[in-house]
């Protein structure tokens, strides 16, 4: 079988939406014959041509990694999308070969709740083809046509099965998958810091629900414990940590290495709103620390109430900071969970999870 891979992401064995990819074009190459890789700058794995709409002088535009992928594709058996939109793309291979498998990775999240979140703090949803009726049918378009739609958790699977905005979409009843995404597992555990120390990671954005865990903390008065917010953006909560009076709380901007977050941390906290999965939580627990998660968060498939961490509602501060609470009085708890956490993680090693994708390349299209 001959496949090609495409993701509007980079290809990287770093953090976030790179390592996701890297293992998906490593588990194609080696279930087939991966004849090229498109991504956003280059890799080693494959022949491969770099779709950033940047490195031919063009701005910033989803539908433009699209139009420039589909110039460059050929007949495969097997092509794997990772990333929106790829339409164009996708029907091209269509065309050339009508047997070819469309498989397209979707960590769906509540689009609703994602624009409500926005809306609530006063600033306008800025990604409107997300929410315009017409560009949404034009975005969508390579979902539709899927022959297998893999979704990282129960959450991103059931709201593409029952929400609006998807159901309309499916022209039949949707092939969805769920494979969760993996972890790097490191391998030495660290000691906990002999400070009580709070940690979140990710990217600055209001459906990432920073602004609940810092209200969370406001509420506590823990002595000789910090709060640190790391990630891309996150710098800018700087102003809001210093106007509202919130003591003990950084926000350290973006980090170079992620793994240096989770050994300094004694609980992990991912407060998000709305999100297809959440790496991060599972790279904490494989760090053995305990966590603690929205129902907003996919990655809560992973998380046992109070054996690994605990699972709270979405926006509710006093619900975070209860739990942040418990564990400060308890540090025991801490230790118990935090090995029950890193037991977890064992089970979702990236070598795992490439194999349940090359199960679906080998064979498992249906069902």
């Amino acid at each position: 079988m001959q496949s090609i891979f495409a993701t509007t992401s980079g290809i990287g064995e770093g953090h976030g939406g790179g390592i996701v990819s890297y293992n998906i074009a490593l588990a194609l190459s080696e279930a087939t014959h991966l004849k090229l890789v498109l991504c956003d700058g280059e890799t080693d794995l494959a022949p491969y041509k770099n779709i950033n709409p940047a490195k031919y002088g063009l701005q910033p535009n989803p539908f433009l990694y699209d139009y420039i992928a589909a110039q460059y594709v050929e007949p495969v058996d097997i092509a794997h999308f990772r990333g929106d939109p790829f339409g164009l793309t996708a029907e091209k291979i269509k065309l050339m070969n009508p047997k070819a498998k469309i498989i397209v990775d979707v960590p769906a999240h509540s689009i609703e709740e994602s624009k409500k979140e926005f809306e609530i703090w006063g600033y306008r949803y800025p990604f409107l083809h997300m929410v315009d009726d017409t560009l949404w049918e034009f975005y969508s378009k390579h979902i539709r046509i899927a022959d297998v739609i893999v979704a990282p958790s129960t959450y991103s699977a059931n709201y593409m099965k029952t929400s609006e905005k998807f159901t309309r979409i499916f022209l039949h009843e949707p092939n969805i998958k769920i494979i969760p995404h993996g972890v790097n597992l490191p391998e030495h555990v660290t000691e906990f810091p002999d400070r009580f120390r709070v940690c979140h990671l990710g990217a600055a954005g209001f459906d990432k629900g920073q602004i609940y865990l810092l209200l969370a903390w406001k509420k506590l008065k823990l002595e000789d414990a910090s709060l640190v917010i790391a990630g891309y953006g996150t710098e800018n909560w700087d102003e809001f940590i210093r106007r509202n009076e919130i003591q003990n709380a950084f926000a350290s901007g973006r980090i170079e290495n992620a793994h240096n977050i989770y050994d300094i941390c004694s609980v992990y906290v991912q407060p998000s709103v709305c999100e297809g999965f959440g790496i991060p939580v599972l790279e904490a627990m494989s760090h053995g620390r305990p966590v603690i998660v929205t129902e907003g968060t996919g990655a809560k498939d992973l998380v046992e109430d109070g054996q690994n961490g605990f699972i709270v509602p979405i926006r509710d501060p006093d619900a975070i900071a209860e739990k942040i609470q418990y564990f400060y009085d308890n540090p025991d708890e801490i230790k118990r969970m935090g090995k029950n956490a890193r037991k977890t993680a064992e089970k979702y090693d990236w070598s795992y999870i490439r194999e349940e994708y090359k199960k679906l390349y080998g064979g498992e299209m249906n069902g």
